[in-house]
């Protein structure tokens, strides 16, 4: 049986999901599959997931996929192509939008001079590697707009991959939540503003309750610590969150906060749609998995508290019905299992060589047709 690795570089709990969902999905497929990962995630890894923490651990791998960038990167994709003739997949997840995009967010241009030296960086992995993945109908035009296309035209659509982790325990639903980095572009701050707002607002119903769960440390002011005192507001916060934390903070949620200044394909909308939790987004962060009244509720603004507040009443007083398309959307988009078929014909059209080593002219046929279609 030929080995499948399942890369992550970085230290980063939250990405668990992902690379346990990619483990199953490649076993499912036929191969042995194992987890190569930065060391300090192996406490966190359920005891049946082989995982490797160097390559020097093993002696042969057929693929390789990379599920998220780091600087490591570059040295492991050389080593698998040349040295374990691996055919190796990049998910690329945020293709790079223009200048003018992200000084409209506010960033600074020392801020936008990294974004472009990491996007810089990850070309020379879209460069290495024989597909690309686009996890997202946005990244995917963002990919075919920019110069990764003439790099390397051989990319595929495949959303964000999760096992269901739900176990249908019924846990009351009392929160909405900020789950995940405090980041500028997850607008952290305007969530901060709006949820102490809503505390100190009598039209608000008590029984709402909010919730902040990061690895980062939150500051608490003498406010925050009021409302934690009082019950309104949980903070889990200063130290990485394992994945059954994580869950509990969806499934303890109605929703959750999604109104993120920018968005290319969101973990904290796919996670939640595992656990039928809706989400507050902005308008302009609608995609093929939200629907403004179906999963998610829209605001034009997300500094607006009259928006959020109508926003966040919508889903208190909607969460059944909100919820269970929430689900499905899970079921039909994010479950790992509707993609093994896309993900078969992938890694075919990657393994299929004529016998002097080069690609059939079949692949490339495939993948012009794929682009045409897409």
């Amino acid at each position: 049986m030929k080995n499948a690795l399942i890369i992550s570089l970085n230290f980063r709990v939250a990405h668990i999901s992902h690379l346990i969902a990619s483990y199953r999905q490649f076993e499912e497929l036929g191969y042995n599959s194992i987890l190569y990962i930065h060391p300090n995630l192996i406490p966190f890894l359920p005891s049946e997931i082989t995982n490797i923490t160097n390559l020097n651990q093993i002696e042969s791998a057929a693929i390789a996929i990379f599920w998220f960038p780091a600087t490591k990167n570059l040295v492991e994709m050389l080593r698998l192509k040349w040295h374990f003739k691996a055919k190796i997949i990049y998910v690329f997840h945020e293709p790079i939008e223009s200048r003018s995009t992200y000084r409209n967010f506010g960033l600074s241009r020392s801020e936008i001079v990294k974004i472009y030296a990491r996007y810089l960086y990850q070309l020379s992995f879209v460069f290495i590697s024989n597909a690309i993945i686009l996890p997202s109908h946005k990244a995917l035009k963002l990919y075919d707009n920019s110069i990764a296309l003439k790099i390397n035209r051989h990319r595929q659509y495949i959303p964000l991959l999760f096992s269901d982790e739900s176990n249908g325990a019924k846990i009351s639903r009392e929160y909405f939540s900020y789950i995940g980095t405090i980041a500028y572009d997850h607008a952290y701050n305007e969530y901060l503003r709006f949820i102490t707002q809503a505390i100190n607002d009598t039209a608000i119903p008590n029984q709402i309750k909010f919730m902040i769960a990061t690895r980062n440390k939150v500051d608490r002011s003498e406010e925050i610590n009021t409302f934690i005192k009082n019950g309104r507001l949980k903070v889990i916060d200063g130290h990485p969150l394992s994945d059954d934390e994580i869950n509990q903070c969806y499934a303890s949620s109605f929703g959750v906060w999604n109104a993120y200044h920018r968005s290319t394909q969101s973990g904290v909308l796919a996670k939640a749609s595992m656990f039928g939790t809706p989400a507050i987004v902005t308008s302009k962060n609608l995609s093929e998995f939200a629907t403004d009244g179906k999963n998610v509720i829209a605001c034009q603004n997300n500094t607006s508290y009259i928006q959020l507040k109508e926003a966040l009443l919508k889903l208190y007083t909607s969460f059944d019905y909100l919820s269970q398309n929430s689900k499905k959307i899970f079921n039909t988009v994010f479950n790992y299992k509707i993609h093994n078929n896309t993900m078969y014909n992938l890694l075919s059209r990657l393994t299929s060589v004529n016998k002097s080593g080069g690609v059939k002219l079949l692949i490339s046929i495939s993948f012009i047709q794929e682009r045409r279609v897409a």
